[in-house]
């Protein structure tokens, strides 16, 4: 499922609660950081993990992201095996805690 929006794919999250969000950092309106604080205030992150996914790549913001509470931070451009291996990854650690 795709959403253009944090507001759109927090609709998606609260309604199908997938086992993985891949969300983009860079969102309009709300940024990805905002996104996951909701998410996390609404116990959402409980039941799924989330990646990160963004252009910027220093190790700082790497950081910030795991220290806001992503799963995992990927960078753009996106590598598809790395992305595969982590969603794999991500969903074996997921199904594993069930």
């Amino acid at each position: 499922l795709e959403a253009e929006t944090a507001e759109e794919g927090l609709a998606i999250a609260r309604a199908l609660q997938p086992d993985i969000v891949l969300m983009d950092i860079n969102l309009p309106e709300m940024n990805g950081f905002e996104a996951l604080a909701v998410m996390e205030e609404e116990g959402l992150t409980e039941k799924m993990k989330v990646v990160a996914l963004s252009a910027n790549a220093l190790v700082s913001e790497v950081e910030r992201g795991y220290d806001a509470g992503f799963d995992y931070y990927l960078t753009k451009p996106v590598d598809f095996k790395k992305l595969l291996e982590t969603l794999n990854e991500v969903y074996q650690q997921k199904t594993s805690s069930e």
